[in-house]
C-alpha cells in the first residue's frame, strides 16, 4: 500500500482464512483488506484548487478500498482466481488499480 501522507487507516477485516473444498479436493483462501485515505485529496486540492476538488469529482469524503481476492488450489495443481474490489469517496476516480498473478510458493 503506497500513499501520500500518513493518514491511511487500515482495517484487515477478516484477515485470511482457508476452507476445504470437496473432500480434500481443493482449498479456497480468502482475504479482505479494506483501509480509508484523505491525504491525497487533500494534496490534489492544495495544489490544483477548485480544479482539483473537480477532478476528484467534489467528493470531500475520505477515499475507501476494499480488497477482497479469493484463491482455489486443486490437487491437480490447477488454480482459479477472482476478486472483488471496491472504492467511494474523493479522489479514487484518479487511482489505479492493477491485478497481477503468476507463479508463487506457500510454505
Amino acid at each position: 500500500m503506497e500513499h501520500i501522507g500518513g493518514d491511511v487507516t487500515t482495517s484487515t477485516g477478516s484477515g485470511t482464512y482457508f476452507v476445504n473444498l470437496g473432500a480434500g479436493n481443493a482449498i479456497e483462501s480468502f482475504t479482505y483488506n479494506n483501509w480509508t485515505n484523505s491525504d491525497f485529496e487533500a494534496w490534489v486540492v492544495a495544489v490544483l484548487g477548485t480544479a482539483g476538488y473537480a477532478a476528484c469529482g467534489f467528493n470531500s469524503n475520505p477515499a475507501m478500498f476494499y480488497l477482497a481476492p479469493n484463491v482455489t488450489g486443486y490437487n491437480n495443481a490447477t488454480y482459479n482466481t477472482s476478486w472483488s474490489d471496491t472504492v467511494s469517496g474523493g479522489c479514487t476516480n484518479l487511482v489505479h488499480f492493477n491485478s497481477l498473478s503468476g507463479p508463487g510458493s506457500h510454505s
